[in-house]
C-alpha cells in the first residue's frame, strides 16, 4: 500500500464530507432533540393555537372588506386601523405557552421537526461517512507498515548496510538539490515575469516615441511648408500693398484737387507703409501738420475715403456725420457737387440744419433719394420720423 493510495483517500473524504458532519456523528443527541419536538408539536393547546391562526388569518380581512360594509362607509385609513388592532388580539390566542422546552410558534416548531427527522433518518449517510473513515484509517496503518519495513536494516548484510545508508544519503542529497532547484526556478521565474514586463513596457514606450518622431517629422514639413507659404504671401502682401498703395495714393491726389481748390499749400500727399498721409508742397518738402487747418485734413480725409473706395471696386455705402463741419463755404460745395453724389452707390449724409441751409439743401435734392429726420428732444431715447423734408419751397 502507497502512500500516494492514502492521500487520494484523504482527498475523497475531504471532497465528500458534509458541513452536517458534526449533526450526523450525534445521533443520540438528535433522537432527544426529535423527541422533544414531538412532545411540542403534539400537545393539545398547539394544535388548538395552529386551527385558530387559520380561522383568524382570513377574519380581519372578511370582517372589513366583504359585504355588508358598514354605514357610513368606513375609510381606508379606519379599515387598516381597525384590521391591525383585531389582528394583535387575535394573536393572543394563536401563540400557546411555552412547553418548557422550546419557545418556539407552532410553524418554526413543525419546520425545524421536518429537517431534524431527516438527520434521525440518515443511517446511510452516516454509514457511508464511518467506512470511508476506516478505509482511511487501515490505508495509514499498511502506509506506516511498509514505511517501516522499507527502513527496517536488521536483516541485511553489513555490506548491504553501507550500501543502503550511502542510498539514503544520495536521496537526501538529491532532494536538497531538487529544492534548490525549485527554488531557484521560482527566482528565475519571478525575474523572468519582472522582465517580461518590462519588455511590454519598453515596447510600449518605443511605439510611443515611434509615433512622436513620425508626428514630429510630419509637424517639421508641415511647419517648413507653412513658413514658405507664409513667406510667399508676406512677399505677395507687400507687393500688393505697394500696389495698391501706389493706386490709392493716385486715387487719393486726384479726388483732393477736384475737393481742394482755393490754394494749393498741399501739392502732393503720399502714403506710407502704415497708410499715414505725407503732405508735400510744390518743392516737395514736408509740410508740417500745425500748417494745415482742420478744414482742410477733413477734406484730405474725404479724399482719402473717396479713393478708398474706387480703388476696392466695391459697392460700399458711406455714412458722413456732420459732413460740412469745419469746411468753408467754397469747399463745402465742391463736396457736395463733386464727392457726396459719387462717393458710393449708397450715400447717408448725417448734417444737422446749421451746417446744410436751404441753399445747399436744394443744390443737392435733386440727388436725394429719401430723407428721414432724427428726433431727440430728451436726449436719452431717438426717434425716426420718415419723409419729413428738412426745407419747403414755399418757406423759403
Amino acid at each position: 500500500m502507497t502512500r500516494s493510495e492514502y492521500e487520494n483517500m484523504c482527498v475523497k473524504i475531504g471532497a465528500n464530507l458534509p458541513a452536517i458532519a458534526p449533526i450526523l456523528a450525534a445521533p443520540s443527541l438528535i433522537e432527544r432533540i426529535s423527541q422533544r419536538l414531538d412532545e411540542a408539536t403534539g400537545s393539545s393547546s398547539r394544535q388548538l393555537a395552529e386551527e385558530m391562526s387559520s380561522i383568524f388569518s382570513t377574519m380581519p380581512n372578511r370582517l372589513f372588506d366583504e359585504p355588508p360594509h358598514a354605514s357610513p362607509q368606513l375609510s381606508v385609513n379606519q379599515k387598516n386601523h381597525y384590521k391591525t388592532k383585531l389582528g394583535a388580539i387575535l394573536k393572543q390566542y394563536t401563540e400557546p405557552s411555552s412547553s418548557g422546552y422550546f419557545s418556539l410558534s407552532s410553524r418554526e416548531s413543525a419546520l425545524l421537526q421536518k429537517r431534524i427527522n431527516y438527520f434521525a433518518q440518515a443511517q446511510q449517510e452516516r454509514s457511508r461517512q464511518i467506512e470511508d473513515l476506516q478505509s482511511a484509517t487501515k490505508l495509514y496503518r499498511e502506509w506506516q507498515s511498509t514505511k517501516s519495513e522499507l527502513e527496517s536494516t536488521d536483516e541485511l548484510a553489513p555490506e548491504q548496510k553501507q550500501i543502503f545508508k550511502q542510498r539514503q544519503e544520495e536521496l537526501r542529497s538529491f532532494k536538497t538539490q531538487r529544492d534548490d532547484l525549485l527554488k531557484s526556478i521560482g527566482a528565475v521565474s519571478e525575474k523572468l515575469t519582472g522582465l517580461e514586463t518590462e519588455i511590454v513596457r519598453m515596447n510600449a514606450e518605443i511605439a510611443a516615441q515611434e509615433t512622436k518622431r513620425v508626428k514630429a517629422g510630419i509637424n517639421s514639413e508641415l511647419i517648413s511648408r507653412a513658413e514658405q507659404a507664409r513667406r510667399v504671401f508676406d512677399l505677395y502682401g507687400h507687393r500688393l500693398k505697394a500696389q495698391r498703395r501706389a493706386q490709392i495714393e493716385e486715387a487719393l491726389n486726384r479726388c483732393f484737387d477736384k475737393l481742394m481748390s482755393s490754394h494749393k499749400l498741399i501739392s502732393r500727399i503720399e502714403l506710407n507703409d502704415s497708410f499715414a498721409l505725407r503732405y508735400l508742397d510744390q518743392s516737395g518738402n514736408d509740410i508740417g501738420l500745425a500748417n494745415i487747418s482742420a478744414g482742410m485734413k477733413q477734406l484730405a480725409a474725404q479724399a482719402l475715403l473717396w479713393a478708398l473706395s474706387e480703388a476696392s471696386g466695391l459697392d460700399i455705402p458711406i455714412v458722413v456725420d456732420t459732413p460740412l463741419a469745419r469746411i468753408d463755404r467754397e469747399h463745402q460745395e465742391n463736396l457736395l457737387v463733386s464727392y457726396y453724389p459719387n462717393a458710393g452707390p449708397q450715400v447717408f449724409m448725417l448734417p444737422t440744419n446749421a451746417e446744410l441751409d436751404s441753399e445747399k439743401y436744394f443744390a443737392i435734392k435733386a440727388k436725394t433719394a429719401a430723407e428721414f429726420k432724427l428726433i431727440n428732444n430728451a436726449g436719452d431715447q431717438t426717434t425716426v420720423q420718415s419723409g419729413a423734408n428738412m426745407y419747403q419751397m414755399d418757406r423759403i
